[in-house]
C-alpha cells in the first residue's frame, strides 16, 4: 500500500491552468492536490494540461524535453542554483505531503520515485533526498531546510533522456507523518558537476552511473540553457518493505 497520497501527481489536477502562477509558491495546492511547498520557494508543476505557450507545458518544457513517467503531470524543482537566494546564494526548492497514516517505529520502509535532470541544466548534483518529520515542515521563509534526511541519493544524477528509478529503504525511528523531497545540504556539502557534456541514455532500473557512459556533445551557447541543477520527479511511493512484516501489536493485560 502506497502511503503517499497522489504520488503520481494526477489526482484532481486542474486542466488548462495558466502559467503565471509558477512564480508564486502559495497556490501550488490549487493545481496539485495533497502536496505543498514547505518554504517560500517556487517548486513547479508541469503537465500537458498547461497553456500551449507555457514554460511548464510538457514535453517541451523550459527546462528540457521530458514526458511524465506516467500520466500527464510531473513536478520540477531546483536542487542547486549558484545565483542568489537565501543564506546567501542558497536557493532550494522542496515538495511536501502528509502521509496517509503515520509510520510505525521499528518498521523498515521503502521509498521509490523516478527522477531526471532537465536537459537544459548547466549543472548536475547529488543530494536528492527525503526528509520525514512528525510535524509539518511548512514555514514562511525561503531559508533552505538543513536537516539530515533519512533517505538521500549520494551519487550525482545526470540522466536527461529517460527516467531513473530510485529505491531506498530506511528504518523508521518515530511516527513520522510528513514527507519532504529536495536537497537538505548546503553548496559546500553538495557535489556539483558542470555539464559540458551530456551523458548517454540511462535506462530505468537501479541508479548506477559509470565512467564508461558515452557522452554527447553539449553546446552551452544553445538557447534555453539554465544555470541551475533542475530536476523532474514523478511517481513517488512509500510502502512497508516486502521482506519486512509489520511490527506486531503487544498483547494487553497480564
Amino acid at each position: 500500500m502506497n502511503l503517499v497520497p497522489n504520488g503520481d501527481f494526477e489526482t484532481n489536477t486542474i486542466k488548462e491552468f495558466p502559467c503565471s502562477w509558477l512564480v508564486d509558491d502559495g497556490n501550488i495546492n490549487d493545481y496539485l492536490y495533497d502536496w505543498f511547498t514547505p518554504i517560500a520557494t517556487t517548486t513547479d508543476v508541469m503537465s500537458n494540461y498547461a497553456d500551449s505557450d507555457c514554460w511548464a507545458r510538457t514535453p517541451n518544457t523550459g527546462e528540457g524535453f521530458m514526458i511524465p513517467h506516467s500520466g500527464s503531470v510531473m513536478v520540477g524543482f531546483i536542487n542547486y542554483s549558484p545565483d542568489g537566494g537565501c543564506q546567501p546564494n542558497e536557493w532550494h526548492e522542496y515538495l511536501s505531503v502528509e502521509l496517509t497514516q503515520p509510520l510505525t517505529p521499528g518498521n523498515m520502509y521503502c521509498l521509490e520515485f523516478y527522477v531526471a535532470l532537465g536537459a537544459n541544466s548547466l549543472y548536475a548534483t547529488n543530494n536528492i533526498g527525503a526528509l520525514f518529520t512528525t510535524g509539518s515542515p511548512e514555514n514562511t521563509s525561503c531559508t533552505p531546510i538543513f536537516k539530515k534526511p533519512q533517505v538521500n541519493v549520494s551519487q550525482v544524477v545526470k540522466n536527461t533522456t529517460q527516467w531513473m528509478r530510485i529505491e531506498l529503504g530506511f528504518l523508521a525511528d518515530s511516527a513520522y507523518r510528513y514527507l519532504t523531497l529536495g536537497n537538505f545540504f548546503n553548496h559546500a556539502e553538495t557535489i556539483i558537476e558542470e555539464m559540458k557534456e551530456k551523458p548517454a541514455l540511462t535506462p530505468e532500473g537501479t541508479p548506477v552511473i559509470t565512467d564508461d557512459d558515452v557522452a554527447i556533445e553539449y553546446d552551452e551557447e544553445s538557447t534555453g540553457v539554465s544555470h541551475l541543477a533542475y530536476y523532474f520527479i514523478d511517481d513517488v511511493k512509500l510502502y512497508l518493505c516486502p521482506s519486512v512484516k509489520a511490527t506486531p501489536t503487544k498483547p494487553s493485560g497480564n
